[in-house]
């Protein structure tokens, strides 16, 4: 795993990071270093194309929460929101099948969970909701770079630091 870039974006910007992986494993890796910075009420969209690493990334969150993520995670495009229960609940979302919609986001009970202060929400195809998410959303963009590497792009919005360098644990609160 190679980290490329730790800036800020400028004045009023939060940080953004930069990593590229070269496989799945990475890519967890650098799911643990962004969840160990995360707190109940955080919210998380992550955005690539089919196959860019979502749920993979989602996994090495869990992980560091207390669960086994080969074991327990499965994309919700069907359910919608799968709930994990580690020592912080964990609220996976998938939103491939809607469209973004306030409506819609509400009736599937999205709002609720990305409103709650009590989970972490991790939402896949977050950008196709991106204006009803909360300000404070941090975005994950994952592009395909080959078979298995992978580009992250990690930014946080104002106020939100970036996790340390050697993260490892998640934040209590």
């Amino acid at each position: 795993m190679r980290r490329e870039v730790a800036k800020s974006n400028g004045e009023g910007e939060g940080a953004e990071l930069v990593f590229v992986t070269h496989s799945p494993e990475e890519t967890r890796a650098v799911a643990r270093r962004l969840a160990a910075g995360l707190a109940p009420g955080d919210v998380v969209s992550l955005e690539g194309d089919l196959g860019a690493g979502k749920t993979e990334f989602v996994r090495g969150v869990v992980e560091l929460f207390g669960l086994d993520g080969e074991r327990t995670v499965t994309s919700p495009t069907f359910t919608i929101i799968n709930v994990y229960e580690g020592t912080v609940p964990i609220y996976h979302i998938d939103l491939y099948r809607l469209e973004g919609t306030y409506d819609e986001l509400e009736n599937a009970g999205v709002l609720e969970c990305v409103s709650d202060g009590e989970g972490i929400s991790l939402v896949e195809w977050g950008e196709r909701a991106i204006l009803e998410l909360p300000s404070n959303t941090i975005r994950v963009i994952l592009i395909h770079l080959g078979e298995t590497e992978r580009e992250i792009r990690v930014l946080f919005p104002p106020g939100k630091p970036a996790p340390p360098e050697e993260a490892s644990s998640p934040n209590a609160q």
